[in-house]
């Protein structure tokens, strides 16, 4: 999205030729941006962390409350799949589950550790997490079925 213009032009040529376009996003930009993908996007991945601003703050170094509003708007527009990455602690309580109307789905991304060795080697010193309970991940999945909301296995 941050070289929307051609971005932009690419979408509607694809749409041209019968192809599906999909948009991977953390929503943090502009709604003017988003909105105007909303013209030739099927579909919007969006990676969402988690709902508590202040949490989002100390974890990610932004706060979210453009990407919530962004999501707002969003799912007047077109299907939205939410990725959440799950991490034991710090997004896998229930009340993480807040999604609404018009999600087309959960795609739940359990934590893992695979990019700590590669940070190191590039000088990046990365935070370990835990993955989460099966139990409480199963907890989740039912929280969102329970809203009519498919959980992506």
């Amino acid at each position: 999205m941050m070289q929307a213009e051609i971005l932009y032009d690419l979408c509607n040529r694809l749409q041209k030729e019968h192809i599906s376009v999909a948009f991977e996003t953390a929503l943090a930009f502009p709604w003017k941006v988003i909105h105007r993908m909303t013209e030739c996007a099927d579909l919007f991945l969006v990676d969402f962390k988690m709902f508590d601003n202040e949490k989002h703050k100390e974890y990610t170094g932004t706060e979210n409350t453009l990407i919530k509003e962004n999501l707002k708007k969003l799912v007047n527009y077109r299907p939205i799949m939410i990725r959440l990455p799950i991490i034991k602690g710090i997004n896998d309580e229930i009340e993480n589950a807040a999604l609404g109307r018009n999600i087309k789905s959960v795609e739940f991304l359990p934590y893992h550790d695979f990019g700590v060795e590669k940070a190191k080697h590039v000088g990046v010193n990365q935070q370990m997490f835990e993955a989460p309970d099966e139990k409480q991940l199963e907890l989740l999945k039912e929280v969102y079925r329970s809203k009519k909301i498919d959980v992506v296995e």
